[in-house]
């Protein structure tokens, strides 16, 4: 079980988001009304990549008791926080980008870039899509991608 493994220190510098010349660093350096974008990790030693999707904003739920004035009957709602995302940290989710960073004790020799920003959620994952599709991560050895959405995994079909 991975929790139980002893962790290695990482250094937690990261290096800045690229998006074509400019450098990415807060919210207002990204376009006006962006809810995320698709990236691009590439590992400057092997020349190895991943393509995935940050949203900016984290969203949490809580559940809260308020008086419903028209009534007098104290009501469960919802309510939504909206906070910003560990973007500017992130690098990614998979465990093979990871275990790379873990080995390696840096995250120097990996940089990232932004390919595109998104404007909804929904767009975000469809371009996530798109774009490993359109670089075919999962019948091509440069990139460290192992499935596509959670349902299309390498290996899985015949070339």
């Amino acid at each position: 079980i991975r929790r139980n493994m002893p962790r290695k220190k990482v250094n937690v510098e990261a290096e800045p988001w690229q998006y074509g010349n400019r450098v990415i660093q807060t919210l207002e350096d990204c376009p006006k009304g962006s809810y995320g974008f698709i990236y691009c990790i590439e590992d400057r030693v092997s020349g190895q990549r991943y393509i995935g999707k940050k949203a900016l904003h984290s969203y949490r739920t809580k559940r809260v008791k308020k008086l419903n004035e028209r009534t007098g009957r104290i009501n469960t709602v919802r309510e939504v926080e909206v906070l910003e995302s560990n973007w500017q940290q992130y690098y990614g989710s998979s465990l093979e980008i990871k275990d790379l960073i873990k080995s390696r004790g840096s995250r120097k020799d990996f940089m990232r870039y932004i390919i595109r920003f998104c404007f909804s959620k929904k767009e975000l994952t469809f371009r996530e899509i798109q774009e490993q599709c359109k670089a075919d991560v999962l019948d091509n050895d440069q990139y460290i991608n192992s499935n596509i959405a959670g349902k299309f995994f390498k290996g899985e079909f015949k070339l």
